[in-house]
């Protein structure tokens, strides 16, 4: 399957909050089961894609029960991955609501183990990198 051949299903929503409190750092992943089977799907596709290839999501409204309700939820609208030719590379950036992630063959690996571990009803952890490059699964 082709990058572009790939269809969103399901909800993902990814967040942060505000103000940025050391206590939340990094950005913030729930998703319905039928969510993580298609990101998995989507990642998968990536392992085996060239460097820089790219794919846009439309990120869906988080549910307002997810981790934490009584905090402010900054949303994420969109969220671009672009495959790192460096396999171990892992960048999370936002630019006014689209997030974009740099990510690298090794990295992919991790964060469809996250997935997987979501999938299986694990929660309140994280993949990535620190210092507010995490992402937390809820």
């Amino acid at each position: 399957m082709d990058i572009h051949d790939w269809s969103k299903s399901g909800n993902i929503a990814i967040w942060r909050y505000e103000p940025k409190a050391k206590n939340f750092p990094g950005w913030h992943m729930s998703c319905d089961s039928e969510g993580y089977k298609c990101l998995n799907e989507l990642l998968s596709v990536f392992l085996d894609a060239e460097p820089m290839k790219k794919r846009t999501l439309v990120l869906d409204t988080p549910d307002p029960y997810i981790a934490s309700s009584t905090l402010k939820k900054t949303m994420q609208n969109k969220l671009v991955i672009v495959k790192s030719s460096n396999v171990s590379q892992w960048l999370l950036t936002d630019d006014c609501g689209k997030l974009k992630l740099d990510i690298g063959s090794g990295k992919i690996a991790e964060l469809m183990d996250g997935v997987n571990d979501a999938l299986a009803g694990k929660y309140d952890f994280s993949v990535g990198a620190t210092n507010g490059q995490n992402l937390w699964f809820w």
